[in-house]
């Protein structure tokens, strides 16, 4: 597919006169981007439902332009390295007590998650 064929497929979602992501996600797999279908990661199909809920009409033209997979992948890429780095400074000290001990993991994470969403998906995603 040529740039001009892209932009005015885009231009025509942006007007609400092209396919949806939900249209183009029903063609059958050889129609489709094989880009599309490729592994991203927990992050990345995080990053990738935000996306598509708040800015669809980019979203399509990553995915137009074959570059959804390599983006969403670098976002899963930097994601896991925040995780991981956090982890290891908000791991809490062990109670003695099994139940407060995977209480306290599961705060952890969860607060792990928030942080990662709001510093690196949230910004990724607004700023296109």
């Amino acid at each position: 597919m040529n740039t001009n064929k892209k932009q005015e497929v885009v231009m025509n979602i942006v007007e609400g006169k092209g396919e949806t992501i939900e249209e183009l996600m029903k063609k059958p797999a050889n129609q489709r981007s094989r880009e599309m279908l490729k592994p991203i990661g927990k992050w990345g199909s995080k990053a990738m439902k935000m996306l598509e809920a708040s800015n669809n009409s980019h979203y399509l033209m990553l995915c137009l332009q074959g570059k959804s997979n390599e983006y969403l992948a670098q976002i899963n890429k930097d994601c896991s390295e925040m995780e991981l780095t956090l982890r290891e400074k908000m791991l809490p000290k062990t109670t003695g007590d099994w139940l407060t001990d995977y209480q306290n993991l599961e705060k952890m994470s969860a607060r792990i998650e928030e942080i990662i969403i709001k510093e690196i998906i949230e910004p990724k995603i607004l700023e296109e």
